[in-house]
């Protein structure tokens, strides 16, 4: 499983470079690196899967002397490290150009409770995102798929946000907030794993009777 690790750094060690220079071109040009983080993170998802079926990797896993659920171990493990790392970048970010050079910009300074939920909402999408592509065979049908899902969850997060007449978000964050302020680094943190742990086990149910050719 650590070959899979590392291989899936070697194959994608440009794009994180690239990908951690447009985080901090962000600050440079005073835009809010967030949102920014997120998208990066999920089209980051879909890269990785596009060279999976691009180089046909499926196929050789048939011969590798590995069971696919430590296939799909490596993969969630490589993205949430790199999530991880990503959202500790704009840490350090946001931390120099509050307390160092202040001509970046900040817009709202991060802390480490900021820096959770974030967490749980890139692994919250995360989770949703990577059993599409372990189940479904086809990547372009897969990645329909993704981008149906996304902008449906986005389009009911918009009208439950959005619409002064619906208020199930307020009873929903009336709830969540309470039990947030009893431990709100640790909960978010463990909520987090729970939500990429159920993610995991659903792609290696469909992974292991995915017919692969």
């Amino acid at each position: 499983m650590k070959q899979l690790y590392i291989k899936d750094v070697k194959v994608s060690a440009l794009y994180l470079v690239l990908f951690a220079l447009f985080i901090i071109i962000t600050y440079v040009f005073h835009v809010n690196s967030i949102g920014i983080s997120m998208m990066i993170m999920l089209g980051f998802v879909v890269l990785m899967f596009y060279f999976d079926s691009h180089n046909q990797v499926y196929r050789s896993l048939v011969s590798m002397p590995l069971r696919r659920k430590q296939f799909v171990l490596a993969r969630y493990i490589f993205l949430y490290t790199t999530t991880i790392g990503f959202i500790l970048l704009i840490w350090l970010m946001d931390y120099i150009s509050l307390n160092i050079v202040p001509s970046l910009g900040n817009f709202t300074f991060l802390t480490a409770e900021n820096i959770v939920q974030n967490l749980f909402v890139i692994s919250l999408l995360m989770a949703i995102s990577l059993p599409i592509f372990y189940s479904i065979k086809s990547f372009s049908h897969a990645m329909i798929v993704f981008m149906v899902t996304h902008v449906v969850f986005l389009y009911t997060y918009t009208i439950f946000t959005g619409n002064s007449y619906i208020t199930v978000d307020e009873k929903i964050s009336s709830f969540i907030h309470p039990i947030l302020n009893i431990q709100p680094y640790l909960l978010p943190l463990l909520a987090s794993l729970f939500v990429i742990g159920i993610s995991y086990f659903v792609s290696v149910y469909y992974f292991t009777r995915r017919d692969i050719e």
